[in-house]
């Protein structure tokens, strides 16, 4: 989970630098001022700012509370929920990851999509026999859940 956290962290860092750094060096010289810089211009790069910035709090803070404060007692629910949370932040990264490879990340680190397709795979094994435990054990309303998990004759747990 930590190597997924940091390429999260390195993506919305990245992203975030340039686009400042764009903002500040190329169009600040045209003179255009920072009011409508930031409201006008990068406006919708302030929305992948903020979502890239969102996934990578999202890893990190499920990640604090799951080892500060959260006592989880069963080792196994533990090591389910690491899994969940860590397939959130590789589908993250498979759905964009160009920036990784900009950045010169994925040529430092050693990694590259191709490892980040396996990871998740593999992740998604390891969980996949425990969906159904781990969903009913949050106690959803059935009405809540529509969900259209089973096969054709309806055995949920084939």
């Amino acid at each position: 989970m930590d190597g997924v956290l940091e390429a999260l962290r390195v993506r919305s860092a990245y992203f975030i630098y340039t686009q400042m750094l764009k903002a500040y060096t190329a169009d600040k010289d045209r003179g255009v001022p920072t009011k409508e810089l930031l409201n006008d211009i990068y406006q919708q790069d302030q929305i992948l700012m903020i979502n890239y910035h969102l996934a990578y709090y999202t890893v990190w803070s499920a990640k604090m509370h799951i080892e500060q404060k959260c006592k989880i007692q069963c080792p196994n629910l533990k090591r389910h929920i690491e899994n969940l949370i860590c397939i959130f932040g590789l589908n993250d990264l498979m759905n964009d990851s160009s920036l990784l490879f900009d950045c010169g990340y994925f040529s430092k680190s050693g990694l590259n999509r191709d490892h980040i397709m396996s990871t998740l795979k593999s992740k998604i094994a390891l969980i996949r026999p425990q969906f159904i435990n781990l969903i009913e054990g949050v106690d959803f309303p059935d009405t809540t859940l529509n969900s259209s998990i089973g096969n054709f004759y309806g055995d949920i747990y084939e």
